[in-house]
């Protein structure tokens, strides 16, 4: 997948995503505060006719009050149904809160994560350990792709393809230590071609066999050391018998 491909979505359909999600999220509240209000209702009415108050059928024309101690009655049961929905209105809000403030900070630290993937990726790009990144950036670019995510989940998204990409796939420096690791590449390759080879979207399918093209590189430039020293050797007696 190349880089027009991420920044297809422009400010103009940023902006229209964040409407929409705006959207829809003002759709949930008023579909939450709907079915708070019916309930509510209900309740209400509960209490209107435990306290004799609703006028039915029967007694429409009737003008009788209620008296003082019914009032004072109606006065309390009132007070503490509001006093309850006040409640549980407010809990609402504070678990959406205490929510959002949950996704902000997870959003964060995987930000954060980025980072110092990106410095590790970008300083020691010739380390083994570069290797154990493949798989986890792949599963990202993965998930995130085949997934319908919010307008900063696809920013995250896109920093972790670029990662893999263009700094770690596109390095100028491979790992040359891995000599003793040939059997474990060789079934990363393999595994990274068995996974692109049942792939539908074909934009993932790109990130997998860039991944397979940097194990090859690695491969290549990781020899067992007995095969260098054969080469050296070969090189030599070549030499002499010129």
């Amino acid at each position: 997948m190349e880089d027009d491909e991420f920044d297809k979505s422009d400010n103009d359909s940023g902006e229209e995503e964040a409407m929409e999600e705006n959207e829809e999220e003002e759709e949930d509240e008023e579909m939450e505060e709907g079915e708070v209000d019916q309930n509510f209702r209900l309740e209400l009415m509960k209490v209107l006719q435990q306290q004799n108050a609703l006028a039915t059928e029967e007694d429409a024309s009737s003008d009788e009050d209620l008296d003082d101690e019914a009032m004072m009655n109606l006065d309390k049961s009132l007070s503490a149904l509001f006093s309850e929905q006040k409640k549980k209105v407010q809990a609402k809000k504070d678990e959406k809160t205490k929510l959002q403030k949950e996704r902000v900070l997870v959003r964060d630290f995987k930000i954060k994560v980025l980072d110092l993937v990106e410095v590790f990726v970008a300083r020691q790009a010739g380390s083994p350990l570069i290797l154990g990144l493949v798989e986890p950036l792949l599963n990202i670019i993965d998930r995130g792709m085949s997934s319908g995510s919010d307008q900063q989940e696809q920013d995250f998204l896109r920093r972790a393809a670029d990662i893999f990409r263009n700094h770690l796939c596109r390095s100028k420096v491979y790992c040359r230590t891995a000599g003793d690791r040939q059997g474990e590449l060789h079934d990363l390759l393999d595994k990274l071609m068995s996974k692109a080879q049942k792939l539908s979207d074909s934009s993932v399918c790109l990130y997998y066999f860039s991944a397979s093209l940097y194990v090859v590189k690695v491969l290549r430039g990781a020899l067992p050391a007995e095969t260098k020293e054969e080469l050296t050797a070969d090189g030599a007696a070549a030499a002499v018998n010129d």
